[in-house]
């Protein structure tokens, strides 16, 4: 197989996103944010962490607060807010993006063909 290059990692990553994608809202120094992210890191879930306490987000902060959530990690999935570290629902969620992201592999052969061989 081909080494995975940056337009097929970039194609699959858009391609997973758009059924997939989770975000992470967070803040600086959150030792859950860190253990959630390092959990999505080591399922090979694609995700998009945000920094709550960036002015960029203080709309999604108002947002969030209004709805009754407090304290962070916030992780955002196309189905659900998960607040803080939940592990069974974080759990779950993880198994949907992975098997969406395998779906997503198995439609676009062009994606698979590109996967880097593992040794």
């Amino acid at each position: 197989m081909t080494p995975l290059t940056e337009s097929a990692t970039t194609n699959f990553e858009e391609s997973a996103e758009e059924n997939t994608m989770m975000t992470v809202w967070g803040q600086p120094n959150c030792g859950p944010c860190s253990a959630v992210t390092g959990k999505l890191d080591r399922a090979g879930v694609v995700y998009e962490y945000k920094d709550l306490t960036e002015e960029q987000h203080a709309e999604k902060l108002a947002e969030f607060k209004e709805a009754g959530y407090q304290g962070t990690p916030l992780i955002e999935t196309p189905d659900e807010i998960i607040q803080h570290h939940d592990p069974l629902r974080l759990k779950a969620a993880i198994e949907r993006a992975q098997q969406a992201q395998m779906d997503t592999l198995t439609a676009d052969p062009e994606l698979h063909r590109s996967s880097p061989d593992i040794t």
